[in-house]
């Protein structure tokens, strides 16, 4: 196969204050083994500490000036801009603390051509601090097809690397409302999954800066996308960040209020907002929030199970106040969703056969 022939990819990276970090990630693209062309859209707040980096870029990268976002969701936005600039066959994001494995292209491509073909290839993350290591090949690449309830319920598929048809990510692009910070990928991939198979790979191929002073922009700390794939026996700590659980949640139902309304969302989205009505409830006392009350309120209006979502409100609610923490009823309600989602797996695998 020549060059040609390859189909092209187009790397959307947003940014709003990185200059070091950002280098890197741009450096990880640059060192992609991939034959194919690969076009990178840098798309950045306009600021002074950025102007030397941007006079050095060369021709395989568009830089993208962001100034309108007031009132909507910043990353969003960038991100948009990038998918609207693109005209790429494939888009890839990749956020600006994050890097890639050389080979990372080339694998997802030929596994997202494999029958039947996705729509996405996502890979898993290797978390580091200061110094990448990759880990060894351990042969032929695997991987295997995500189900709704996975997706849905936070079993992993980072955004940051993940790789899609791009006339279908400029046809969705990302929602921009504000209350959705921190949960636009989330609610991305709730409509993504509905153009055709979500693919990962069993191999490491996104690097995770996770040192203090290094939080994603693209997403916050404990952000779903990231620690899903790092804490995979506790969906909810991906779920809710580490800094805000009550913002996360409500966000997160909000979210899922708007799937469940969609003609193939009747059941994965009200298993997974059950489960995290549970664990909620059963975590230690949460400070007062009147955005958490107020989202909460309008996405358990009904939408879920009807009158019975004014009890999970109020449940919710009196936990979040008093605080009913018990690990264990946790645990125990994070070992039913895995049951349910290997069994949603089960039941997908006897379909295809």
């Amino acid at each position: 196969m020549t060059n040609g022939d390859w189909p092209s990819v187009a790397v959307v990276i947003p940014n709003h204050s990185r200059i070091a970090e950002l280098e890197e990630a741009l450096a990880s693209v640059a060192a992609q083994d991939y034959p194919g062309r690969v076009h990178t859209y840098l798309v950045y707040l306009p600021r002074p500490e950025i102007e030397p980096l941007l006079a050095c870029l060369g021709e395989s990268v568009t830089p993208i000036s962001s100034t309108d976002d007031d009132g909507r969701n910043p990353i969003a936005v960038k991100r948009n801009l990038g998918l609207r600039n693109s005209t790429e066959d494939l888009v890839s994001f990749l956020d600006d603390d994050d890097i890639w494995d050389p080979r990372k292209l080339s694998l997802q491509i030929e596994a997202m051509g494999c029958e039947p073909v996705a729509v996405a290839v996502a890979s898993r993350i290797l978390p580091f601090t200061d110094e990448l290591i990759w880990p060894d090949s351990l042969g032929k690449e695997r991987w295997r097809d995500f189900t709704r309830l996975e997706l849905l319920g936070y079993a992993g598929f980072a955004t940051s690397g993940m790789i899609l048809r791009g006339h279908v990510a400029r046809d969705l692009e990302f929602d921009e409302r504000p209350e959705w910070f921190s949960v636009e990928d989330y609610e991305f991939r709730s409509r993504l999954l509905t153009h055709g198979p979500m693919r990962q790979m069993d191999g490491i191929h996104l690097g995770y800066r996770v040192t203090s002073t290094s939080t994603s922009e693209s997403v916050s700390e404990g952000h779903p996308d990231k620690m899903a794939d790092q804490i995979s026996d506790a969906v909810l700590d991906a779920i809710i960040s580490a800094g805000d659980r009550r913002a996360m949640a409500a966000r997160t139902f909000s979210v899922l209020s708007e799937v469940v309304r969609r003609p193939d969302g009747w059941l994965a989205p009200r298993l997974v907002a059950l489960y995290i009505a549970g664990d909620a409830i059963f975590r230690k006392r949460e400070p007062q929030s009147q955005f958490s009350d107020d989202l909460l309120s309008a996405s358990l209006s009904g939408r879920f199970f009807g009158p019975i979502d004014r009890v999970i409100l109020l449940a919710v609610r009196i936990s979040w106040r008093i605080g009913f923490d018990s690990f264990l009823l946790r645990r125990l309600l994070w070992r039913v969703m895995r049951g349910a989602q290997a069994i949603d797996r089960w039941r997908v695998r006897c379909i295809v056969r």
